[in-house]
């Protein structure tokens, strides 16, 4: 029931109208068309008392909370629409530019929206595979989240790497989002990373050629020009020599260790914990076909917790990357490796 002292509103009148007259108005119908059949017209009064009820829901619902109220509290929505309805305008003012340049590239860009609208619906759990751009867009993304948190220093990274030949390395979007991760380190934020180690950079390790270690010495920006396999593991020294401080937890994994497949087939990731416990991931390392990096955003919590609870069972002592490589490296790789200026 209604409180008696509320002040009326202009919608307790609509709501009011709407519950006296439907069921009357269905009635009248169901009689006064002609060549209905007996369902049909029940269903039209069902139809009536059926609005009655919904209006009735939604005058109690309204008569505990203002008009005031509703809008404050579902102001990021109604702010939504009011935005849905700018671009919409904004939308019309292009077409009627009749500008065939302008409208031709808003066309075109309309596709990369569209697409990426349709990755967004449930129940998709991640993006797709992103253009490297946006892959590296929300990989800053998750960067700036964690220095704009009120506590960052309870704010921490988890991830993988799998040492693609163009990570690690002083190329475009890799060498700002090195930039970005040292930024982090500087703010004190700690970092537990497991380290792929293939069959390939495996084998650099083991090698007992001092030659084959050379090339390295004289690439050093453009990983490129040198053959994939030693362009991982140069991308793996890299890694050794740039985050050897105390905020960074290296970790092992090889290639072939079948108990963790499910983690493995991601090649790489990289994930954040906010000060809030909320976690965020881009995972499923790839390259594109103009040979950029790229991955996939995570909708998914679900998944987010499986991928960070893998990852946790590696980040122990057993699985320490620098006393894996003293462990397996031989000493013609460890003398690489210390005039590389890796610290063993």
């Amino acid at each position: 029931m209604m409180n008696k002292s509320k002040k009326w509103a202009w919608y307790d009148i609509v709501l009011l109208i709407f519950e006296v007259l439907s069921p009357i108005v269905s009635i009248i119908c169901s009689v006064s068309i002609s060549g209905t059949t007996v369902d049909e017209r029940l269903a039209i009064i069902v139809g009536g008392f059926t609005i009655q009820i919904i209006s009735m829901s939604i005058h109690n619902k309204l008569s505990t909370n203002s008009i005031l109220a509703i809008v404050k509290n579902n102001g990021d929505a109604l702010k939504d629409i009011g935005e849905t309805v700018q671009i919409a305008d904004e939308i019309k003012k292009i077409n009627e530019t009749n500008n065939k340049h302008r409208i031709d590239y808003f066309q075109r860009r309309l596709d990369e929206f569209e697409q990426t609208l349709q990755h967004c619906v449930p129940p998709n759990s991640t993006s797709g595979l992103l253009d490297v751009r946006v892959y590296y867009n929300e990989l800053y993304n998750m960067a700036t989240q964690i220095l704009n948190d009120n506590r960052p220093s309870n704010c921490f990274i988890w991830a993988m790497t799998g040492f693609s030949e163009l990570e690690w390395s002083n190329n475009g979007w890799e060498l700002e989002w090195t930039r970005r991760l040292k930024e982090l380190s500087s703010k004190n934020i700690t970092t537990k990373r497991v380290c792929l180690i293939s069959r390939e950079i495996l084998g650099f390790l083991k090698c007992t050629n001092a030659d084959a270690f050379t090339p390295l010495f004289n690439i050093t920006s453009d990983t490129d020009r040198l053959p994939p396999n030693e362009a991982r593991f140069k991308s793996f020294v890299d890694y050794l020599k740039d985050n050897n401080d105390a905020l960074t937890e290296s970790y092992f994994l090889y290639q072939d260790n079948a108990a963790y497949s499910e983690l493995i087939r991601e090649k790489g990731f990289f994930g954040i914990t906010l000060s809030t416990g909320e976690k965020y991931l881009t995972k499923g390392e790839a390259l594109t076909v103009t040979d950029g990096l790229t991955g996939e955003y995570v909708f998914d919590e679900q998944l987010i917790n499986k991928i960070y609870d893998l990852h946790n069972r590696i980040c122990i002592s057993d699985y320490d990357l620098m006393k894996e490589i003293i462990k397996v490296a031989s000493d013609e790789c460890k003398d690489f490796l210390k005039k590389y200026g890796v610290t063993i």
